[in-house]
């Protein structure tokens, strides 16, 4: 007999939400039999998302809200290119990673809103994907692979940006760029649109795990300031080591 959702004993509650969120063709009874193992819950996620790397973002993110908002924008993310015509997913794609990109910089920079701010705006340093994208791996944030990845993503997004006429990932130029990601899970079979969406899948989970191993760093201090108290000691010092001497001057100054 199928038990209930109530009956559902995953012990995840996040994961049993996702479950009853997405539906799922298996019995509960079947699911439970699989997923007894931590390993085999693992797997699971991993088969659910079509993407290895999702399961690295859920280790990664810690417990609590964080961990649910984090999710909840991953899967809105997968459910928003999945429903998408083949340029509208293009696009949204590289919106979202120029984004994502933005932010986990922001996180690694000294944390100073207003000088951060005038680096990403359109004519500043920092203001193109391109620049972020290179940025991006100079701080050891995002690996080879992934700039790789970004920018054969900024590639094809420019020509469905720029070109008119009807395109898809089926067109040749776009294919063939598609044929040149790489990473975890993109297998040769896959046809062009299920292997770029795959394909920003893991950069979107490798960009969240990165999120929760960044931090600021510290903004660097005038050395006035770092030896202010050293400084203002000494000089008080040799003040009262000279004050005795120029007393005597005086003196002298007034025989």
């Amino acid at each position: 007999m199928t038990e209930s959702k109530d009956e559902f004993n995953i012990q995840e509650p996040l994961l049993k939400e996702i479950l009853e969120q997405l539906g799922n063709p298996e019995s509960l009874e079947e699911l439970n039999k699989k997923l007894a193992e931590p390993e085999s819950r693992a797997k699971f996620i991993i088969n659910l998302f079509a993407d290895i790397d999702v399961i690295e973002t859920i280790k990664a993110t810690p417990q609590g809200e964080s961990q649910r908002l984090a999710l909840e924008e991953i899967i809105s993310f997968r459910t928003t290119l999945t429903e998408e015509t083949d340029r509208g997913c293009a696009l949204m794609a590289s919106a979202y990673l120029d984004s994502e990109l933005e932010k986990l910089i922001k996180a690694k920079l000294v944390n100073n809103e207003n000088v951060a701010k005038e680096l990403f705006t359109q004519n500043g340093s920092l203001g193109s994907f391109s620049a972020r994208i290179n940025f991006a791996y100079l701080l050891g944030l995002i690996s080879n692979t992934t700039k790789r990845n970004l920018n054969i993503l900024r590639k094809i997004r420019n020509e469905f940006a720029h070109i008119a006429s009807p395109l898809s990932f089926k067109t040749p130029d776009i294919s063939s760029r598609c044929n040149e990601l790489r990473g975890l899970g993109l297998s040769k079979n896959l046809e062009p649109r299920s292997r770029f969406i795959r394909c920003m899948m893991n950069t979107v989970a490798l960009i969240h795990c990165s999120f929760f191993k960044v931090s600021h760093i510290e903004e660097q201090q005038d050395l006035y300031e770092q030896k202010k108290d050293f400084l203002e000691e000494e000089l008080n010092i040799l003040s009262l080591s000279i004050l005795p001497f120029t007393s005597k001057t005086s003196e002298g100054k007034e025989e």
